[in-house]
């Protein structure tokens, strides 16, 4: 530390940046991915007490806060409706929809395209179901919605 300054030189800047750089590259390599379906089951095995938290975490391959976090009841709760709602069990990051009477309705609506026009692919266009995105919004009362690309891609 540069005492007249009270500033860091640009030595002791390199050394800290090179050093955290470091340590979130490490912490990347450990990072691991746990489908939804495996954290459903090594949950539903702890519910029912056929497993230890120790236990679940060598399954897992995570740590112990990961497995007291993924128990909490809210948690447990919306990883159950993510199965429930049909999502690929096999996926690692899904998010819940904001606005589910909508969405089935989108769902609903492309799979008649879907049927209608089968030599179609892709069957929808993104921009004609952003469009019908905001008009199923409009009839079913959705306030605030948005069709945005970071919405489509969710």
């Amino acid at each position: 530390v540069d005492k007249r300054f009270g500033k860091r030189s640009t030595e002791a800047r390199a050394a800290v940046s090179q050093g955290m750089r470091s340590k979130a590259s490490v912490r990347r390599e450990k990072e691991v991915r746990i489908s939804l379906g495996d954290r459903l089951l090594v949950a539903q095995k702890l519910e029912n007490k056929e497993i230890t938290a120790k236990e679940a975490q060598e399954l897992l391959g995570c740590c112990k806060s990961y497995i007291s976090q993924m128990m909490k009841p809210a948690n447990l709760d919306k990883l159950k409706r993510k199965i429930a709602l049909g999502l690929d069990p096999k996926l690692t990051k899904a998010h819940l929809p904001k606005f589910p009477q909508m969405e089935e309705a989108l769902n609903k609506w492309i799979e008649e395209v879907r049927r209608t026009n089968p030599a179609q692919t892709p069957p929808v266009s993104m921009t004609a179901m952003q469009e019908k995105a905001i008009e199923l919004a409009v009839s079913l009362g959705v306030p605030d919605f948005k069709a945005s690309n970071s919405w489509f891609s969710n």
